[in-house]
């Protein structure tokens, strides 16, 4: 179809550039011919032709042959034609239409008989802008909220960290808001997240995502401002995430004292979560001897590979064919993968964390890319090390499988949080 329509575009083109220079008018595309010819009957492409012969002989001849066309056959034409129409849209097509449309349809060819062609197209397009910002006002801006529980930064944290952020996920809210922020959604958009706020109990963060809002006029930026003082009245940190290039100078000059920009909503959980957890904890204090447990961690200590990788440095790559076990013992390590907006975090891991797990059990190249943010020493287990395990000491194989499987089930569990909150 397409093609189609580049061929017509471009034939046009030529003939009006050929045609230029007999000063002829320039032409365009017209469904007026088509849509007679189709009206009464005829499926055939001569339909132009004999239109375009006609149009030649007026010229050459003159209007003494226009004056042999009956008039009562060209006005029957005419109103022919007007009537199918009137019959497509407001008969066949009634049941597809609402009835502002309907109106709308009435009150264009009400316009048009009584005001003037342009007029009507002109108060016809006015009242099509008014219908579309009423209904889209009908929309919720408010795509999703959830709990800090329900919504959880991608990056591990030791134990104690994590108990704190249980006993205080509802201290964290987190509201999605998607489409255009205009005059019709604004007030929605504050009042929808007034609301959430009065239904909770005491709140430490207030994080409001912004990825899926494809713009604001001046009344949605001042509905974004008015969502950072709202969160200050509740003596709330105010954190934004993922704001358009658009807003961002906007925003920045309005913004209430205190509040954060984070790049996306992971980064904005990540912080939402250090608030909480405040001083009660380092968060990487955690040792790999805390998570296998002492007598485990010593016994597999010979077998792990010690090696120290500089930030920026690759130590797995997306869709390579290797297996084996990553340990952080300092630094930190980020796991991404390749999104159409480039790599997107999916996991921050510090000291204690074990990273690439699934590739000793399941089969297939890597998936996802693993890289270190800054200077690390991680700790390697291979599949020659497993296999030496497991035959010089079958029960301490069982306690390390059942170790990797504890860390695969608590990410599994956090995803089905995630996807369960998405879901409600």
């Amino acid at each position: 179809m397409d093609g189609i329509a580049s061929q017509e575009l471009l034939a046009v083109g030529t003939a009006n550039l050929a045609s230029a220079v007999t000063g002829t008018p320039a032409v365009y595309h017209t469904l007026g011919v088509t849509a007679l010819g189709y009206r009464v009957g005829v499926r055939n492409r001569l339909v132009p032709v004999i239109v375009a012969v006609a149009c030649l002989a007026a010229a050459g001849i003159g209007g003494p042959i226009l004056a042999l066309l009956p008039m009562p056959v060209v006005g029957g034409l005419l109103i022919f034609l007007g009537l199918g129409f009137i019959t497509d849209w407001f008969v066949d097509r009634r049941r597809q239409m609402t009835g502002p449309e309907v109106l709308l349809m009435a009150a264009i060819v009400f316009a048009v008989a009584t005001l003037g062609f342009l007029v009507a197209v002109g108060l016809g397009m006015l009242a099509s802008v008014i219908i579309f910002a009423i209904r889209y006002a009908g929309i919720d801006p408010v795509r999703h909220h959830g709990s800090g529980m329900e919504m959880r930064s991608t990056v591990d944290r030791p134990r104690r960290a994590e108990e704190i952020l249980v006993g205080s996920a509802d201290r964290i809210l987190v509201v999605q808001l998607h489409g255009f922020l205009f005059f019709g959604t604004a007030k929605m958009a504050v009042e929808g997240v007034a609301d959430l706020l009065s239904r909770r109990g005491p709140l430490e963060v207030l994080v409001v995502d912004l990825e899926r809002v494809s713009g604001a006029d001046a009344t949605g930026v001042s509905a974004i401002l008015k969502l950072g003082a709202l969160a200050q009245r509740q003596g709330a940190e105010f954190i934004l995430s993922s704001v358009p290039v658009s807003l961002q100078a906007e925003l920045a000059a309005g913004m209430v004292p205190g509040a954060r920009v984070a790049a996306d909503l992971d980064h904005a959980l990540e912080i939402a979560e250090e608030i909480v957890i405040g001083d009660a904890t380092d968060p990487d204090s955690c040792t790999l001897d805390e998570v296998f447990g002492p007598d485990v961690w010593d016994q597999i200590r010979p077998y792990l590979e010690r090696f120290k990788i500089g930030a920026g440095d690759v130590v797995i790559r997306a869709g390579e064919i290797t297996s084996g076990v990553l340990m952080v013992e300092e630094g930190r390590l980020i796991t991404e993968i390749e999104t159409d907006r480039g790599y997107r975090r999916v996991r921050s891991s510090g000291p204690g964390a074990i990273v690439g797990e699934m590739s000793s059990y399941r089969a297939g190249g890597r998936s996802a890319r693993v890289a270190a943010v800054e200077p690390s020493v991680l700790l390697s287990l291979d599949d020659e090390a497993f296999a030496a395990i497991e035959a010089a000491d079958p029960a301490l194989a069982i306690r390390l499988h059942r170790v990797l499987a504890a860390v695969m089930a608590e990410r599994i569990t956090q995803g089905n949080a995630a996807v369960a909150s998405l879901l409600r």
